[in-house]
């Protein structure tokens, strides 16, 4: 970390960031190094940030928080009949989820930057789009007014399916 540090002071870089997996990890690494940027995944199924402290404790440092994995690799955005078997276990979760956008009248891209849009705390989004039309509806839902859903509902914990290097598909 001190080659980092010192690229920053002779004004090579302007910031240094790391990419995290879990709250644990987070709040490890900003004990050990000094950081001004950390990247993190949080989505309907993923809520740990969220529904931590460790957002709170890292904005509380200055650090500037990313936001990844919105979309769980397209996970969110697929048609229930689409969904590799690998994730049969939580398909009644997410059918669940899809009946609550489908009452709220948001669609699947609408529902997933909605549960984003309710966390104060993110400061950008790291979002891959394959063509100019996803851009535009990214754009297009992040403008819209935020929707009050229950997500709550919709977390889980597991490993195998919230953290994709994880997936056997």
């Amino acid at each position: 970390m001190s080659v980092f540090r010192g690229t920053k002071k002779n004004g090579l870089v302007k910031k240094i960031g790391v990419s995290v997996y879990s709250t644990e990890e987070a709040t490890s690494i900003c004990k050990d190094f000094s950081i001004d940027v950390l990247q993190f995944p949080i989505n309907v199924l993923d809520q740990s940030f969220d529904k931590s402290k460790t957002l709170t404790l890292l904005k509380n440092k200055n650090i500037e928080l990313h936001a990844r994995s919105i979309f769980l690799q397209g996970l969110l955005l697929m048609d229930i009949q689409d969904i590799d078997p690998y994730f049969q276990r939580i398909k009644p979760k997410i059918e669940s989820y899809k009946k609550s956008l489908k009452k709220h009248g948001l669609d699947k891209v609408d529902g997933a930057l909605n549960y984003i849009k309710r966390v104060d705390s993110i400061d950008a989004l790291v979002i891959g789009v394959e063509n100019k039309s996803q851009l535009s509806k990214i754009v297009n839902s992040l403008k819209k007014s935020l929707t009050e859903i229950e997500y709550d509902e919709f977390a889980i914990s597991d490993a195998d399916i919230i953290n994709p290097s994880k997936w056997q598909i």
